[in-house]
């Protein structure tokens, strides 16, 4: 039995790790998406941001072999970060007060569906 709950620890793991991937490659795609807006290369940025996102999609699919949709699919919140942190590195937009409490509520709900996930 601990052999079992091991497996789903693990699973769970890979799981998680595959959406923040699945996250990150949406989130870039979106980015790839506001560039295009405002580029010479429209098509080609157009192109790219659609080509991550479906990535993306993929990757949600396959982690959600790994896992409950109610604790994984929250984790795609991390795109909400990763928006954030792109939008300051690339866009030279603004991190605000109220961003940084945005931030901070995902993170702890990320860490609430993390420690509700032990209950198995």
């Amino acid at each position: 039995m601990n052999s079992d709950n091991h497996l789903v620890k693990r699973n769970l793991a890979i799981g998680i790790s595959i959406m923040c991937m699945a996250a990150v490659c949406t989130s870039l795609g979106q980015l790839l998406w506001k560039l295009s807006s405002k580029s010479e290369n429209t098509l080609l940025l157009f192109i790219a941001g659609y080509a991550l996102y479906g990535i993306g999609a993929i990757l949600m699919i396959i982690a959600f072999k790994f896992g409950d949709l109610s604790i994984l699919h929250p984790m795609l919140s991390v795109g909400f970060i990763l928006a954030i942190v792109w939008g300051r590195i690339i866009l030279e937009e603004p991190i605000t007060l109220q961003k940084l409490a945005g931030i901070t509520i995902i993170i702890v709900g990320m860490i609430f569906l993390g420690l509700g996930s032990k209950k198995k």
